[in-house]
């Protein structure tokens, strides 16, 4: 939730990563067993599919040896990854009954429409937004922030739209055969802190070196969260300086896609060049560009340089958010007289 109000673009950069594994997940899975999917045949159902992705699915057997061993906060399950479970799902080690998409979905705290209602009050919220600019009253950067924050809250929903929610416990599942040699893209390794900012950062950039695409839905994320707030440009303000500052941190929000830009054009460049090249880089004994001295100084740099400041300037604008309330145009009050009478929560 932390993260979501911080940096809903990075949230939405995991939704559109899992939506994806999901869609290969579960299209793989339908050939396997060559069942079309969605048909009555197709158990998994993209639900299931999703709570591969989640790490949902447990083997009952545990891949370290001994128990379960805890270290710097962080406990071995055994729980499967989605290649792991592709990997499996290969050699015929996991039977078609082994998924059943009612269990899963019976294990969610939403249903569809408690995610509709949500997304419908979302939405109220932009029209309100929207009704009042049409009607010429003024909106707050309360307004504007908070209009933003659910744009991105519904983008994310259509990308989590069939996902389970606050799914607690796992699914045990059998391995038929030997489970065979473990590694980190097998099972997951899963704590407390799996979800903090920096494990989101390291899983979008090591998302981007098998497809560089996802990492253009961020940067472009950022870029719109930047351009959103600066829109809020000549609004009235209780100071000038909190103008000023507000100004600078709308630009400083596109400051990680910077950052990120050089990983993903990098990736980007590689790919083109193993692809194309007609030479190999290790007979012309030459390195790579992201093996250079000069790669690793510049990436260094714009990490230290733009993160930092990204945090900086939207721990500013959620403040400021706030505060600004303390001085408006008195017209703020008003209210749009249609919405007097239409019914909503």
């Amino acid at each position: 939730m932390f993260i979501a109000l911080l940096a809903p673009e990075l949230i939405v950069g995991q939704a559109y990563e899992q939506k994806k594994q999901a869609k290969l997940v579960h299209n793989t899975w339908c050939a396997h067993f060559n069942i079309k999917p969605g048909s009555p045949e197709d158990k998994m159902g993209i639900e299931g599919a999703f709570f591969v992705v989640m790490g949902g699915f447990v083997v009952n057997e545990d891949p370290e040896a001994g128990e379960d061993s805890e270290k710097d906060n962080f406990t071995w399950h055994r729980s499967l990854t989605s290649k792991g479970f592709l990997n499996y799902l290969s050699k015929n080690q996991i039977p078609l009954d082994a998924i059943n998409k009612r269990v899963i979905v019976d294990k969610g705290k939403a249903d569809i429409v408690a995610k509709f209602l949500v997304c419908l009050q979302a939405l109220w919220m932009v029209i309100q937004a929207s009704a009042r600019k049409a009607s010429g009253l003024p909106i707050t950067v309360l307004e504007l922030h908070v209009v933003i924050q659910v744009m991105f809250v519904l983008i994310t929903y259509t990308q989590w739209g069939y996902k389970p929610l606050n799914a607690n416990e796992p699914i045990i599942l059998s391995i038929e055969g030997e489970i065979g040699v473990t590694s980190a893209r097998t099972f997951r390794k899963v704590g407390k802190n799996e979800n903090s900012f920096l494990e989101i950062l390291d899983s979008i950039e090591a998302n981007w070196e098998r497809s560089p695409s996802n990492g253009w839905v961020v940067i472009g994320a950022a870029v719109i969260t930047g351009v959103a707030h600066a829109s809020a440009w000549n609004y009235p303000f209780p100071t000038h300086i909190e103008k000023v500052m507000w100004r600078v941190s709308s630009i400083a929000l596109a400051a990680p896609s910077m950052y990120f830009s050089v990983s993903v054009v990098s990736e980007t460049v590689r790919k083109v060049t193993r692809k194309y090249s007609r030479v190999d880089e290790l007979d012309t004994g030459k390195g790579s560009w992201e093996d250079s001295t000069l790669y690793s100084i510049l990436t260094v740099a714009f990490f230290l340089t733009s993160v930092p400041l990204y945090i900086l300037s939207i721990i500013f604008i959620t403040v400021e958010a706030f505060i600004s309330l303390r001085k408006v145009p008195l017209r703020t009050y008003d209210s749009v007289q249609w919405m007097d009478y239409w019914p909503h929560v």
